[in-house]
């Protein structure tokens, strides 16, 4: 699938079938246009630019059940969990899939993706939007509470988009390996003070809690300016480290 990005609106095009879809409409091509990343199609009065697809684009042409996690807070999640080709990582709270690509993305053919949803709506809905960009042969969904779930395998990382964090960070610590990180995206204090007491009551290391504010620039000759439609926030992201055991007296 390639990306479509007009000045109006966005849209893919399914180059193996020369098909478009732009806001809802199925567009086909002639089978002797052959149209790759670069090129610029002309559609009536629209012009769109043909993009590789990146997960940055996912919230653009993504199927929406619930707030998707922006690129600046998506991106530096997968840095700062460590999540990197051939990971095995768990994540809680699927929405729409926007984080799961960013993951799938990083973690390549050789790593795993666990997704567990309490909603199968949810889950189903991430289904779609995730099977039209990767092949999904190593990302798992299931149904059911992070808070109690059992049966996941040894992890490198865990994400928490859930309501309350807090009381998934005992059953989640169980499927880390040591020195894994959890990250946890909670949009108010309350949730972060919460949950940043309850893992270091679990002997966790807890490494940072931030805020990713990003503001963008309107480029134009002789008049460049910040935008004024600057999103203020979005949630606080922390970072903790499982512990050993062990302590090593020198």
């Amino acid at each position: 699938m390639l990306i479509l990005r007009g000045t109006k609106d966005w849209g893919i095009l399914d180059n193996k079938a020369n098909v478009m879809y732009i806001r809802g409409k199925k567009i086909e091509l002639q089978k002797n246009i052959l149209v790759s990343e670069g090129d610029v199609i002309e559609l009536k009065k629209d012009r769109y630019d043909v993009l590789l697809f990146n997960p940055a684009f996912y919230q653009h042409v993504a199927e929406r059940k619930a707030q998707i996690i922006q690129p600046a807070d998506a991106s530096y999640i997968i840095s700062r969990a460590g999540i990197k080709e051939g990971s095995n990582v768990l994540e809680s709270g699927i929405g729409t899939g926007a984080l799961s690509s960013y993951i799938l993305w990083a973690i390549g053919e050789s790593g795993t993706l666990t997704g567990v949803d309490i909603d199968p709506e949810a889950a189903e809905v991430a289904r779609r939007n995730l099977s039209k960009f990767f092949d999904l042969k190593n990302w798992v969904s299931r149904i059911g509470d992070i808070r109690n779930e059992t049966g996941f395998g040894e992890m490198d990382a865990a994400v928490l988009d859930i309501i309350d964090p807090w009381n998934a960070v005992s059953n989640v610590r169980k499927f880390l390996k040591t020195g894994g990180i959890l990250a946890t995206y909670s949009p108010t204090f309350n949730q972060t003070e919460k949950t940043v007491v309850e893992m270091k009551r679990q002997n966790m290391l807890v490494i940072e809690t931030t805020e990713i504010i990003k503001r963008d620039l309107i480029v134009r000759e002789e008049s460049t300016r910040p935008d004024h439609n600057i999103i203020g926030h979005t949630a606080f992201l922390t970072f903790a480290m499982k512990r050993s055991n062990s302590e090593i007296n020198l």
